[in-house]
C-alpha cells in the first residue's frame, strides 16, 4: 500500500515527515527528501540508533545527525508530492522548484542492515548546475567525532566507539574544517548516496541490489498475516500502524518510538502490552517474542531492585521492573510521581501470559514466561495488597492513571491488573504443576480483589470518591479481561463514562475527539461486549480525525503531541484484529467468562 501526501491534497492534517527505520536505525525524511533542522509537531528530524546512548547521566540517544540537499539557485518549492510505500518500507518524493528544476528522491533504511540509501534524480530547467549533498554528525560535549578516511566519521562516547561511512556512487567526499560534516558536490543528474553505520558496503552493494534484499525482508514481515478492510481510512491507519510496529521493533523490546522526543527511546512495560498484543494477534510472533524475552533477560535486575538484600527466601523472590527501562534493565526515567506505580507489573506479567495463550510454547512458558509472571504477581501480592480486617484485601495507595495525580487508594485499573496477573500466575502454576501454596493464595486474592472493586451508585468508579471520568473504566474488559461483559456495574460505568468522553479524550487534556490510543482501547472493550458496529465506528472516526498525513497515530493528535507513537499504533491494530477475529458468538462467550484468556483460531 502507498499513501501519498501532496501540495494539492484535500485531507488537511498536521504534517510530520514519515518515519523510516529498521528497529535499530530511525530517521524522518521530509517532502524534499531532506532532513531539515526544523520542528514538526515537536520533532526535529535526526538519525538515532536504538541502544546507542551518550555516556552521561541521562543516557540520551546519540544524535547521529542528518542529511540535506543544498540547491542554492532552485528557488522556493512550487509543487511537491511525497509517498510512503508501506509494503516496501521506503519514501519517495518529487519536488518542482520556482526555477523549473525538478528533483525526485527515494529514501529507504535497509530492514536487515544498518544502511540508509538515498537516490537523487535531477531534471528540468537548470539541470546543468551544481548541487551539494551534506551529511552532518552534530557536535556534542558527550562525544568526540573525528574523520578517518574517505567519507568515514569515527565517534566515541565513554568506552563506546563506532563509525559512519558516507559514500556516493559517483562523487568524492570532502570534510568540513571541524571534521563533523561530509559534503558531496557535483552536477545535476542521478546520484546515489549511502550512510552505513558500523558496517562497510561490500562489492555489489549498489542501490538496486540493496533495495531488492530490503523488499524481500519486508515481504517476509507482511506475509505473516493479511486483512481486508473496506473502510479506506481505517485500512490506511491499520497498515501504517503495522509498518510502524516493525520499524520500532528493536533488538531489546519496543519503545514508544525510537526518537529523542519519545522519552529517549526507553521501554515502558505498561505500553509494551499494547504493542505485544498487536504483534501477537497479527501473527508477528518473532517480533512479539522479543518483548517478553527482554523482560525475562532483565528479570534478575528487577528482582534485585525489589529485594536488594535477598532477605526473602529464594523461591519467593518478587520483581520490580523500572517504569522506563534502559537496555540493561535499569531505571531510565526521571523522578516523579509516575514512578509510584506498579500497574506496569501487571501489564508485563499479563503480556507473558498472552504470549503463552497464543504460542503454546511450553518450553518458553517454563523457562522465560512463568518466572516473569510469577515475580510480577509476587511483587503486587507482597508490596501492593493491603488488608482491612473488615473489608478484606485491597490495592493500597499508588499512582494509577497519571491524570488522577499521585497516591490514590483502591484504584479500579490497577486492581483489575492485579486480578489479571494473579489469575494468570495461578493458571501457569497449574499447567506446570508448580508452587501449590502460592497458587492457592493467588486464586484467593484474585477473587477477594474482584469483590473489593470500587463501586458507587451501582457502578464501578476509578477509585472511591473520584469525581473525574477516565478511560480506566474500560480496563476491566480490556486490557485485563477480568469483568464479565454483561456485569451491570460495568455497563453503568461505561454509560457514565461515555457521557463524559470529552473530559479525557485527549488523555491529559479535554478534547473534541478521542486519541487513537484511547479509541483502540475502547473499541476492543466494545468488541468484547459484543458491540462490533460501535467498535468499528470508533476506529473509523479515529482514522479520519486523529491521524496525520500518512495515517500515523499521535499520542494526542489535537495537541500535536508525539506523532509516530507506537502505543497508539499497537492499540488500533489490536482493536481491528479483535474486531475481525473475536466477533463470533463462541468467542464472545469466552470473553464473557472473564478469564482473561485469548483464544486464537487454529492456523491453517
Amino acid at each position: 500500500m502507498e499513501i501519498e501526501y501532496s501540495a494539492g491534497t484535500g485531507r488537511k492534517r498536521h504534517y510530520v515527515p514519515p518515519a523510516l527505520g529498521n528497529g535499530q536505525l530511525s530517521l524522518m525524511a521530509d517532502f524534499e527528501g531532506n532532513m531539515p533542522q526544523q520542528e514538526y509537531c515537536g520533532m526535529t528530524p535526526v538519525i538515532v540508533r536504538a541502544g546507542c546512548r551518550y555516556d552521561n547521566a541521562s543516557k540520551q540517544l546519540i544524535r547521529f545527525g542528518y542529511f540535506e540537499q543544498l540547491l542554492p539557485d532552485a528557488g522556493t518549492v512550487a509543487y511537491f508530492s511525497q509517498t510512503l510505500d508501506l509494503e516496501h518500507g521506503c519514501c519517495s518524493c518529487h519536488c518542482r522548484y520556482a526555477s523549473g528544476l525538478e528533483v525526485s528522491t527515494v529514501v529507504f533504511c535497509h530492514l536487515e542492515r544498518n544502511i540508509i540509501a538515498i537516490r537523487k534524480n535531477f531534471s528540468g530547467s537548470g539541470a546543468g548546475q551544481q548541487f551539494r549533498f551534506r551529511y552532518t554528525f552534530p557536535e556534542s560535549p558527550y562525544s568526540r567525532v573525528t574523520p578517518d578516511r574517505a567519507g568515514r566519521l569515527n565517534w566515541q562516547t565513554g568506552v563506546r566507539t563506532g563509525f559512519v561511512q558516507a559514500e556516493s556512487s559517483t562523487l568524492r567526499p570532502e570534510f568540513s574544517e571541524n571534521g563533523t560534516t561530509v559534503v558531496f558536490s557535483g552536477p545535476f543528474g542521478k546520484t546515489d548516496f549511502f550512510l552505513a553505520f558500523d558496517e562497510v558496503l561490500q562489492q555489489g552493494d549498489d542501490f538496486d541490489t540493496l533495495f531488492e534484499s530490503h523488499c524481500a525482508a519486508w515481504f517476509r514481515y507482511w506475509s505473516d498475516s493479511c486483512v481486508e478492510i473496506p473502510d479506506g481510512d481505517l485500512l490506511k491507519m491499520y497498515m501504517t500502524a503495522q509498518y510502524h510496529l516493525r520499524i520500532s521493533s528493536t533488538p531489546w523490546s519496543m519503545p514508544t518510538g525510537i526518537f529523542p522526543t519519545h522519552w529517549e527511546g526507553r521501554y515502558f512495560g505498561y505500553d509494551e502490552f499494547y504493542t505485544h498484543g498487536a504483534l501477537l494477534t497479527s501473527g508477528h510472533f518473532a517480533e512479539a517474542e522479543k518483548i517478553v524475552r527482554f523482560r525475562a533477560e532483565t528479570l534478575s535486575k528487577a528482582v534485585r531492585r525489589a529485594c536488594f538484600m535477598k532477605l526473602c527466601p529464594e523461591e519467593n523472590l518478587a520483581a520490580h521492573y523500572p517504569w522506563e527501562t534502559l537496555e540493561d534493565g535499569s531505571e531510565g526515567g526521571p523522578e516523579g510521581f509516575w514512578l509510584d506505580r506498579y500497574v506496569h507489573m501487571a501489564n508485563i506479567g499479563f503480556a507473558c501470559w498472552e504470549n503463552w495463550c497464543f504460542t503454546k510454547n511450553r518450553e518458553r512458558l517454563e523457562s522465560k514466561l512463568y518466572p516473569v509472571i510469577r515475580a510480577c504477581a509476587e511483587y503486587i501480592r507482597r508490596c501492593g495488597v493491603y488488608t482491612d480486617s473488615a473489608a478484606g484485601p485491597y490495592i493500597g495507595k499508588c499512582t494509577d492513571m497519571e491524570r488522577f495525580g499521585e497516591m490514590v487508594e483502591r484504584p479500579y485499573s490497577t486492581t483489575c491488573g492485579a486480578i489479571a496477573v494473579f489469575r494468570a500466575a495461578a493458571d501457569c502454576a497449574e499447567i506446570l504443576k508448580r508452587d501449590d501454596a502460592l497458587r492457592g493464595q493467588w486464586k484467593k486474592l484474585a477473587e477477594q480483589l474482584y469483590r473489593a472493586l470500587p463501586v458507587e451508585n451501582g457502578r464501578y468508579v476509578p477509585y472511591p470518591g473520584c469525581r473525574q471520568h477516565s478511560i480506566a473504566m474500560y480496563h476491566g474488559l480490556f486490557p485485563y479481561g477480568v469483568i464479565r461483559s454483561d456485569d451491570p456495574k460495568q455497563t453503568a460505568a461505561i454509560q457514565e463514562t461515555e457521557e463524559n468522553f470529552q473530559e479525557f479524550a485527549g488523555q491529559y487534556f479535554h478534547g473534541g475527539s478521542l486519541s487513537a490510543w484511547y479509541a483502540g482501547v475502547i473499541a476492543t472493550a466494545e468488541v468484547r461486549r459484543g458491540n462490533a458496529e460501535k467498535a468499528l465506528s470508533l476506529l473509523s472516526r479515529a482514522a479520519a480525525d486523529s491521524t496525520g498525513c500518512f495515517y500515523e497515530c499521535f499520542e494526542v493528535y489535537e495537541r500535536k503531541k508525539l506523532p509516530w507513537f507506537t502505543t497508539a499504533s499497537g492499540a488500533v491494530v489490536r482493536a481491528v484484529n479483535e474486531l475481525l477475529l473475536y466477533t463470533s458468538a463462541r468467542n464472545i462467550e469466552l470473553w464473557k467468562g472473564g478469564n482473561g484468556s485469548l483464544v486464537l483460531p487454529e492456523r491453517s
